[in-house]
């Protein structure tokens, strides 16, 4: 448990897992609260009593979305590398939205503190979501990650209830050891497609550095939200600069090439060594789209995101360390 104010606001987790046979489950019970800025707008005005001319007021919504959910999670194995995952989820969102303002004198450079207007409840969100995965792995770790093997992940899962939509999942890894753990290639191509009548709910964001490396740089903003329940379009968002990595079906691929650049270095008398450092190159491809939008493969002229899109790309530099065993350290210097 985690709280930060009221016990309907906090992070609470209760689970129990069993291990003690063939087939394997984890059931419980969570609850997640999520804040999102999702208004943000700033008008002149005039008159305002006690401010200069030139005076400003800022209107912010800050909407809290509370998951509530129950859920399950089985697995069966079929032999030593690959098993079979099932499982799913009942949920609750619960929504308000907070409504805050305040005055600014921009000649004096003065602000009042933000005050709360007015709180709007929003109807709740009620779904379930079950699941089904096929899953294998028979990797082979090094200092810094895999060396060898490949790993794979297909699943599907069905959204019923207050929204629908069906989304399926792929996710496959390749490691070829080139010099055995010395030179590794290592390859991955994985896709979230979501179908159905409200597809659009939950936008994907590949701008992450796990997915497509450096495009984290754009405007993920609140005009890049959609919030549940309003009938909005992301598409139409225009303040939102990485609207082109957004979208409700989304597939990307990288390619690696690893090679090590420490593997032990000792501190002169002391009984401590520096971690394994390892360095890389790597290429990402990335593609967001959205059911009605056309898939083109040219992004050399500029294309209208809402009705198309193309790949984005990058390629750079970057270095695997291993933290004492405890963590993994990725450092990177990217190119889009």
């Amino acid at each position: 448990a985690q709280v930060n104010g009221r016990i309907t606001e906090a992070y609470l987790l209760a689970a129990f897992t069993s291990m003690g046979r063939r087939l394997q489950y984890t059931s419980g019970v969570m609850q997640t609260p999520v804040y999102a800025l999702t208004y943000d707008q700033t008008n002149k005005v005039d008159g305002l009593l006690g401010l200069g001319t030139n005076t400003y007021k800022q209107n912010q919504a800050v909407t809290r979305f509370v998951t509530r959910q129950a859920f399950g999670i089985g697995a069966y194995p079929l032999n030593r590398f690959t098993r079979l995952e099932f499982g799913g989820s009942l949920n609750y969102v619960d929504q308000l939205t907070e409504w805050y303002s305040r005055k600014i004198d921009a000649d004096r450079g003065y602000a009042d503190p933000f005050r709360v207007d007015s709180l709007t409840n929003r109807s709740g969100i009620v779904y379930g979501a079950p699941y089904f995965a096929y899953v294998s792995d028979n990797t082979l770790f090094g200092y810094t990650g895999p060396i060898a093997g490949r790993r794979y992940r297909f699943q599907i899962e069905p959204t019923l209830g207050s929204y629908e939509w069906v989304e399926y999942q792929a996710d496959y890894r390749r490691y070829f050891p080139i010099l055995f753990n010395f030179l590794t290639v290592a390859i991955r191509g994985q896709t979230s497609i979501s179908v159905g009548r409200d597809e659009m709910l939950l936008q994907k964001y590949i701008g992450r550095p796990e997915f497509v490396r450096g495009y984290d740089r754009e405007q993920y903003s609140y005009q890049c939200y959609v919030i549940p329940g309003l009938p909005q379009n992301p598409n139409t968002q225009g303040g939102c600069s990485a609207i082109q990595l957004l979208g409700s079906r989304v597939a990307f691929g990288n390619a690696e090439v690893r090679f090590p650049l420490v593997r032990r270095f000792d501190l002169g008398l002391l009984p401590i060594s520096l971690p394994p450092v390892d360095g890389l190159f790597f290429y990402d491809m990335g593609l967001a789209w959205s059911h009605g939008q056309k898939v083109v493969w040219d992004n050399s002229v500029n294309q209208n995101a809402a009705t198309t899109r193309a790949p984005v790309h990058s390629y750079g530099a970057g270095i695997r360390m291993n933290l004492f065993g405890f963590a993994l350290l990725l450092l990177g210097l990217s190119q889009g």
